[in-house]
């Protein structure tokens, strides 16, 4: 692990620190998921630590939330030979389940305004099976997949299990890396390598999980999400990688559990002609949510996300009627 890591973004060293969190080695009471992940942490990852406190840092730049110390590239590479390999730390059968369907429609919904033609190439990055594409598949679009995962739903190519097998013979009107971005140590890297694939009017749509109103998340393990962002990081990047992010927004989307869950969603195009459909965010946008707690953090669900208080709070899951 890399003691005093600068930002994975921006790679600026200075920062805030927020708090820290300890694990030990001898902890009881684990799930097997999260037994696991400990197991990395202390067999690949510290092997000599009886316990290891991260602390939570926010960029003063661009304000992403990270941790010191922070797993190395070949850390979270051995990471995914442990673990098995996908980037969302799992693989499912190629089926395609009734939350399957609604998050795809979904997806597709929020993505379709930006399409720059009728019958687009869609890449489908870190899906496991490609069932997000499924409204795509249905619609008669082309659509293909790069995971770890061995096997596609129907109508979805598995190419490659990285983007550099592609070696940029492919192009793509769409790619979709949907949380994706919160599990890799240089999320700017892997940008650049879907920015690359990309046809010259195509679109990036990314999503990553919102976990900071009120504070830096009570992770159960360190291994499995180690970036976290908010609208400001996000754009950055995004921008820095030589695209026009078209919209860069926070919104309650359909988790894979069913459940609705914050998150951070953009859409950015290679197409720098197009009209950029809003300014950077505030930096201090971060400060804001860090600082929402109690009551405070509960009436900003009610208000800016209904959809959250009312599936969330309320148990109910999509896909339920």
């Amino acid at each position: 692990m890399i003691k005093h890591p600068p930002c994975p973004v921006c790679t600026a060293t200075a920062h805030t620190s927020l708090t820290t969190q300890v694990f030990r080695r001898e902890q009881t009471g684990l799930s097997s998921y999260v037994s696991e992940r400990y197991r990395v942490l202390f067999e690949l990852w510290a092997p000599s630590a009886s316990e290891v406190e991260i602390e939570f840092r926010c960029c003063d730049v661009c304000s992403l939330v990270y941790f010191s110390p922070r797993p190395s590239t070949a850390d979270v590479d051995a990471k995914y030979r442990r673990l098995g390999g996908a980037a969302s730390s799992s693989v499912h059968r190629p089926t395609v389940t009734p939350i399957d369907r609604e998050r795809s429609r979904e997806l597709f919904d929020t993505v379709q305004p930006w399409l720059a033609t009728s019958a687009p190439e869609v890449l489908d990055f870190g899906g496991g099976t490609g069932s997000l594409m499924h409204e795509f598949v249905e619609r008669g679009f082309g659509c293909s997949l790069v995971d770890y995962a061995p096997e596609a739903i129907p109508g979805v190519r598995r190419l490659a299990a990285t983007m550099p097998e592609l070696q940029g013979q492919r192009a793509f009107d769409v790619i979709v890396a949907a949380h994706v971005l919160e599990h890799v140590p240089d999320p700017p890297a892997l940008v650049g390598q879907l920015a690359a694939a990309l046809t010259p009017t195509g679109v990036l749509y990314v999503e990553v999980p919102m976990e900071l109103v009120g504070g830096p998340p009570n992770l159960r393990e360190p291994v499995t999400h180690i970036n976290f962002f908010t609208e400001p990081s996000m754009f950055r990047m995004l921008g820095d990688a030589g695209l026009r992010v078209l919209r860069c927004w926070t919104e309650a989307t359909i988790h894979a559990n069913g459940r609705a869950a914050l998150a951070v969603r953009a859409i950015a195009s290679a197409d720098m002609a197009r009209s950029t459909a809003q300014t950077p965010p505030e930096r201090s946008e971060t400060n804001r949510l860090l600082a929402l707690t109690g009551l405070r953090r509960s009436l900003w669900l009610a208000v800016r996300h209904p959809l959250l208080w009312q599936r969330y709070f309320r148990g109910r899951p999509f896909g339920s009627r």
